[in-house]
Parts: C-alpha cells; structure tokens; sequence
C-alpha cells in the first residue's frame, strides 16, 4: 500500500489488509504492520522517492526498485506484482535510467 499510493499520511486505507485490520483493532495480531503505526519518517521518505520518480518520470515503485538496484549490499532483487501491468511496471526500473549517488544514499 506504502508504493501504490494506498497508504497515506493522516488517512485511514480505504481497501485491503490494512483497512481490514483498521476496522478492528484486535485484528492486528493476524496482519502486520499495523497502518497507524507507520512513522512521520516512513511518509517522508514515500514523499521523498515519489519527488524523485516526478524528475524522471517514473512511479514509485519503479524508484524503490531502482534504489534497491544501486545498493552495493543488495545482490538481488525479488519483484511481486499481481497483474501483468504491475509486472511491466516493476521490469521498467530495471535499465535505462539510474539514481544520482545523492538519490541513492
């Protein structure tokens, strides 16, 4: 939800686990995280990878993929996607462009 635009900052997801664990909290122990337990970090930095996919003209998860892509420490990268869409969406992170070393840190 974090990468698809379904989670966000001060709202409640409307759809899907977390709006299913929103409705009752005591559903918490079968579904983790638990969306209001999503920090003022981990919005900034959604904020900031969706600013830097707008530069190059490229979704968010694409970036995320992107900067796992550069990471020294990273070896490989495991995709998901649940259409064909998502699929070509998430193969298009892999070539053609790069983050600058800033992007990337």
């Amino acid at each position: 939800g974090l990468l698809t635009g379904k989670v966000r900052r001060g709202l409640k997801p409307a759809e899907g686990r977390l709006a299913w664990v929103a409705e009752d909290k005591t559903r918490v122990r079968q579904s983790a995280p638990l969306w209001s337990e999503f920090d003022d970090k981990t919005f900034d930095l959604i904020e900031a990878a969706e600013a830097i996919g707008k530069r190059y003209n490229r979704s968010l998860p694409q970036v995320a993929i992107r900067w796992l892509l550069q990471k020294d420490v990273v070896s490989s990268v495991v995709i998901g996607a649940r259409t064909l869409a998502q699929l070509d969406d998430n193969l298009e992170a892999s070539s053609g462009w790069s983050l600058t070393k800033d992007e990337v840190r």
